[in-house]
């Protein structure tokens, strides 16, 4: 049988490109829209106008389903590639001559999936500042004491695809007076908050749609054509038929609106939309850790995510939180990046956080690059200060560099990608920046030279710097 391999990272890249395209002449088709055609000689200006705006909506249309098509390309590829398998000859062999053995397989699975979470690329500038892509990071949260509950987003229903999609986003205020008992279950969540005037439950955005996308509780997946993944949890159902074909975001205040771009293109830039089932239906595992953050804060779609344990607002890493890939590494590898992780944090402890933050960034940026060195030497995040030549770091970091990268323990969960030196950071939601003591964990909101904004988690022990995870 013959086979072939298409580079499926190639595709996703290019359907992101055009996506983009996309965007730029829907905008251009809107600003065309608000031309001032009024005239004083007749001229009919209005139907000129408008024929523009429609041809470019037509090419809209046409770009946006180009890009669909490389992303289905791409996803069916994927899927055909992990389905194949490969029989050793002996053992058919074997199999033909009835004799009883056990065949020995092996699966290939090639390319990269543009269904998921991050899509790839380094999204970096120098100096650790996030300049694209969008990472769907977890709302701000209260800090408890008691045992604490760790969520995965994963239910026993099989995904529904949504045919008739929204057409227009709008948002929305719900007053808790005028809730149901069904609302007052999910926005009465411990994990309700809001973020920047939008309502969140966990990481997801709570939103008000017609009963065609589902029912109160029920969490929507949207796949963009870029590959970035957002999920929102309906928090709300409206009724009648004006508000049919909406999408509502749920706010704090309306009036005070500052919209994002992950709203704002979450319909023009989708490539589909999925009911994942209920947030009920979750399942969960619980731990009996105390004086941990257990609200949900670092849960990830991507795998099972522990809980941090503070000393105030500084990071305990005296045991790991989580557990993460496990990679072939030299003992030069290892040195480098244990001289690297003592530079940025000047401690051991603080190490622990800075290689595990490697591991997280190296993770999603892998199509990328080859190795977690590779990532952190070329990528731009660390800046340009860490080549080839290094000087030997000492015993204690090269052990835990091998802990964290080689044994797979981590002391930060997968959606921390962010810190920066406290010179770098320009905002701080809960004080002055240079007061430390200001920072809390869950609710801190911190914004870098670079326009990265991301929610603070602790600071490395020992004046090191504070980490978080990015939110749009």
């Amino acid at each position: 049988m013959s086979l072939f391999m298409i580079e499926t990272g190639i595709l996703d890249s290019a359907s992101s490109s055009i996506g983009q395209i996309a965007s730029q002449v829907s905008n251009l088709a809107s600003s065309v829209s608000g031309y001032d055609t009024s005239c004083d000689d007749g001229f009919d200006f209005a139907s000129a106008k408008n024929i523009i705006a429609s041809n470019l909506e037509a090419c809209v249309t046409k770009v946006q389903n180009t890009a669909s098509i490389l992303n289905a390309v791409s996803q069916s590829h994927t899927e055909l590639q992990n389905s194949l398998k490969f029989e050793d000859p002996a053992e058919a062999a074997k199999k033909n001559s009835s004799t009883k053995s056990t065949s020995s397989q092996s699966s290939y699975s090639g390319g990269s999936s543009s269904s998921g979470g991050y899509s790839g690329g380094s999204g970096y500038s120098s100096g650790g500042g996030y300049s694209g892509g969008y990472y769907s990071g977890e709302s701000p949260s209260s800090i408890t004491t008691t045992t604490t509950t760790t969520t995965t987003t994963t239910t026993d229903e099989t995904p529904t695809l949504i045919t008739e999609k929204p057409e227009k986003v709008d948002y929305d205020v719900v007053e808790k007076d005028d809730m149901n008992e069904e609302q007052k279950a999910v926005l009465n969540n411990e994990e309700f908050e809001y973020i920047e005037n939008y309502a969140m439950l966990g990481e997801r955005y709570v939103v008000k749609c017609d009963s065609s996308l589902g029912k109160i509780g029920d969490i929507l997946r949207f796949t963009q054509n870029d590959g970035t993944v957002v999920e929102c949890v309906i928090g709300a159902t409206t009724v009648g038929a004006a508000s049919k074909g909406i999408l509502h975001f749920i706010v704090k205040d309306k009036d005070n609106i500052k919209e994002k771009d992950i709203c704002k293109n979450i319909l023009t830039n989708n490539n589909k939309i999925e009911n994942i089932g209920n947030i009920t239906d979750e399942k969960k595992s619980d731990t009996s850790t105390t004086g941990v953050m257990s609200n949900g804060l670092g849960t990830s779609t991507a795998k099972t995510t522990g809980t941090y344990v503070l000393n105030g607002n500084v990071l305990d890493t005296t045991n790991p939180v989580t557990t993460g890939e496990k990679y072939e590494l030299s003992d030069d590898d290892l040195a480098f990046l244990g001289y690297v992780a003592s530079s940025e944090q000047g401690s051991v402890d603080g190490a622990k956080l800075e290689l595990s933050l490697m591991a997280n960034l190296y993770e999603e940026n892998k199509n990328n690059f080859s190795s977690v060195r590779d990532y952190v030497e070329n990528s731009g995040w660390f800046g340009s200060s860490y080549g080839s030549e290094y000087s030997y770091p000492g015993d204690e970091y090269i052990a835990v560099a091998k802990d964290i990268l080689v044994n797979g323990n981590r002391y930060l969960n997968s959606n921390v990608v962010e810190h920066d030196y406290l010179g770098d950071i320009v905002y701080c939601s809960t004080g002055d920046v240079y007061d430390t003591d200001s920072y809390v964990p869950g609710e801190t909101v911190l914004e870098n030279q670079w326009g990265a904004k991301y929610v603070f988690v602790g600071f490395a022990p020992n004046g090191g710097d504070p980490f978080g995870y990015l939110i749009n």
